[in-house]
């Protein structure tokens, strides 16, 4: 059997009438009088009439090369096509001698239109390929065009003419696409030749179809190679890859994937000549959650107390508003914040007190034209050791500084920090909405500094608007003071005089589910490659919590145990993954 790859310039397809194959010696390279290998007498030609073709899809096109004017184009053609000979009569076989190098020649001969290209591969061998330019009798070696790479022809030759011997190989396709073909073939011929994978004696291929790779790739490939080979998902008779669009997750996070793939990874794809660059996901908020501003006009707005000095124009608390529908605890709130020119007390941005407040809601109209908190319903002081906090990333240019209500600056800091505030049960405050009578409560946040130790936070502002403004008052976070003003952009700023909103995660009971190491429900092979990838092969962090969404048997560590647990669940009626609970239980905060 002979199997090759063409394409057709520009995607004007001809009739192609019949294939020649012809068979040469080699002519061994000989510097300087031959200075490349290259054809030599003609030992045996073949005229294919008869041959089966299978047009593939590519997502990006490719390119063209025409060796007799040196003219090389890109983006010239989508589609490709596999041609396949079989030798059925013995009569046309040529007998091949063990260590011999040969040359093959393609010819295509076609009627009508268009122009024909066999494909070149990534495999070479040897010597380059090369053009034989027949009106001079000149071979001229091939490169790829403007490069010293050497260029081969794409094709497939099977030698084993006992069909009992004979089953279904996997192996690459040689041109570069990333797909997955099949062919029938000797195990010896499909090991050491192809590169393949054997799946024994006796089987066959089927029509090639969509695979979705574990990594969320998609490539075309035989179904029974796609899953035992490549471990991916077949996605049925005549599915095909298409362009890559944004695909939304769960949990806020984009990639961009073949549509087919996004779904089979439990994603929600959106929408040809979509991408992540420019998709926003929602992220459903465990309770309520409103993500940092990550424009380029991002603000920290200053939320200091220095402990000695309370006063007008000193000092500031700032509150946002959320909406509760469900009776439930609070169990867990995160901020964002920076500190004005990167100046911490002691130079750590830990070493501070925060006040944190619950307050009911005041209504617009009430006491001024905008809402504001009412009265405590429950607070925390946090210091140093009782909450965790990271560095972020920043992408903003300005990463601005405000002072309220006015006095801004266009650069104030470099870094950025979540803080994580967990309470225990003793220490929950319990909301008291349902969903057909939701309740609006209040966040205030004060950080308290040392006095006179030049430090000032800002907590960041967020591009999640609901109902009005954040708000703020000129003083220490008092239960009884009702002097809040609405914030709004200063009016020099880019975002005047748009509402400012602020930056938090408020969070109920414990919501990590151990051995979901992607972060996506529920636990399957995804998972265990996820693991396999973070602790062998430097893949990413378990999301969303680092620690706990990687340790399924809840001993406070991620390694082999772990994955070994996931597949003996998964597929050997194992134990199930430990509980989020039992995670707490034995490893304690913090989840992340």
């Amino acid at each position: 059997d002979l199997h090759f790859w063409g394409k057709w310039f520009a995607g004007i397809e001809g009739t192609i009438d019949n294939f020649d194959i012809l068979i040469y010696a080699d002519i061994p390279a000989d510097p300087p009088s031959v200075p490349f290998s290259r054809p030599g007498a003609l030992l045996w030609q073949y005229t294919a009439n008869n041959f089966t073709v299978t047009r593939f899809a590519r997502t990006s096109p490719g390119g063209w090369y025409s060796p007799a004017t040196g003219e090389a184009l890109s983006d010239v053609q989508q589609d490709y096509f596999q041609y396949d000979i079989y030798f059925d009569d013995p009569q046309t076989w040529f007998e091949q001698v063990e260590g011999t190098i040969y040359w093959i020649q393609i010819a295509c001969e076609w009627s009508v239109i268009g122009e024909w290209g066999w494909m070149s591969s990534l495999n070479n061998f040897n010597d380059n390929a090369i053009y034989w330019r027949q009106s001079t009798d000149e071979r001229i070696e091939l490169y790829e065009p403007g490069s010293s790479d050497p260029l081969d022809f794409a094709f497939v030759i099977t030698a084993d003419a006992n069909a009992t011997d004979e089953g279904a190989c996997c192996y690459p396709e040689p041109t570069g696409s990333g797909d997955m073909l099949c062919i029938l073939t000797s195990q010896a011929d499909c090991e050491n030749n192809l590169l393949g994978t054997y799946r024994g004696d006796g089987t066959l291929c089927q029509p090639m179809e969509a695979c979705c790779l574990t990594n969320g790739d998609c490539i075309m490939a035989d179904p029974i190679c796609c899953e035992t080979v490549l471990l991916g998902t077949p996605m049925g008779a005549g599915s095909a890859c298409t362009a890559l669009e944004a695909c939304c997750f769960d949990n806020g996070s984009c990639l961009d994937l073949d549509p087919l793939c996004c779904v089979d990874m439990g994603g929600n794809p959106q929408g040809q000549g979509t991408d992540c660059a420019t998709t926003t996901c929602d992220t459903p908020p465990k309770i309520w959650y409103q993500a940092p501003d990550r424009s380029e006009k991002v603000l920290s707005v200053n939320a200091t107390l220095e402990s000695a000095v309370v006063g007008p124009d000193l000092t500031y608390v700032l509150a946002d508003d959320f909406l509760c529908a469900k009776t439930e605890p609070i169990t867990e709130i995160h901020i964002w914040g920076s500190w004005l020119a990167d100046i911490y007390t002691l130079d750590d941005p830990g070493n501070v007190i925060f006040h944190i407040s619950i307050h009911s809601d005041i209504p617009a109209g009430e006491l001024a034209q905008w809402s504001m908190p009412g009265p405590i319903l429950m607070d925390w002081y946090l210091g140093p050791n009782e909450f965790s906090y990271k560095s972020t990333n920043l992408t903003g240019d300005l990463m601005g500084w405000l002072d309220p209500p006015e006095e801004w600056l266009p650069i104030g800091y470099d870094f950025e920090y979540e803080y994580i505030f967990r309470f225990d049960e003793t220490n929950w405050f319990i909301q008291q909405g349902t969903e057909q009578s939701p309740i609006i409560y209040w966040l205030d946040i004060q950080a308290i500094v040392p006095d006179g130790s030049n430090t000032q936070f800002g907590w960041k502002t967020s591009d999640d608007h609901w109902n009005d403004n954040a708000v703020y008052f000129e003083g220490e976070d008092d239960p009884q003071q009702l002097l809040w003003i609405e914030l709004v952009y200063p009016p020099t700023h880019p975002f005047a005089p748009s509402p400012v909103d602020l930056a938090f995660l408020i969070s109920g009971p414990c919501d990590c589910e151990p051995g979901e190491a992607n972060g996506l429900p529920p636990v399957n092979i995804l998972d265990i490659v996820y693991l396999i990838n973070h602790k062998y092969k430097t893949g990413l962090d378990p999301m969303p919590y680092p620690l706990c969404s990687g340790d399924p048997n809840c001993d406070c560590m991620i390694n082999i145990l772990d994955i070994v647990l996931l597949i003996n669940y998964k597929y050997k009626a194992g134990p199930a993954p430990c509980s989020c609970r039992d995670f707490l239980h034995n490893c304690g905060e913090p989840l992340r």
